[in-house]
């Protein structure tokens, strides 16, 4: 015959209220966290702020405006596989994959969105 051993059960170890881990403890819990904070990202909140906010039904479109009809060029531009992020800010990558996607299609590189380009695009 086999003996069977139990081991006895494990008590429940917990934290003294000073070192028990909260939401707290996790960086990635923080929207603001020291990295965040640096000054790269203090001049990109600084920039941002420089954008020209445009409205309408696909207005014509160059660097530096933002708002929906942004977000727009760029879920377009996401579609025909030249996507950038989709932020709503039109900067350096959403003009390379402006430029780039009206080279692949014969239109002039000339970093603006344009009725001809937002034909194109639809």
């Amino acid at each position: 015959m086999t003996d069977i051993l139990i081991a006895p059960a494990a008590k429940a170890v917990v934290a003294p209220p000073s070192r028990r881990r909260s939401a707290c403890d996790n960086p990635s819990a923080h929207f603001m966290t020291e990295q965040w904070r640096g000054g790269a990202h203090r001049a990109k909140i600084a920039a941002m702020g420089a954008y020209t906010e445009v409205t309408g039904y696909q207005p014509d479109l160059q660097k530096m405006t933002k708002g929906y009809p942004v977000n727009n060029l760029q879920q377009l531009l996401f579609k025909h596989c030249f996507g950038p992020v989709e932020d709503g800010y039109f900067g350096d990558e959403t003009e390379r994959c402006l430029n780039d996607f009206k080279v692949a299609n014969g239109l002039s590189a000339d970093s603006i969105v344009d009725q001809a380009t937002w034909a194109v695009l639809n």
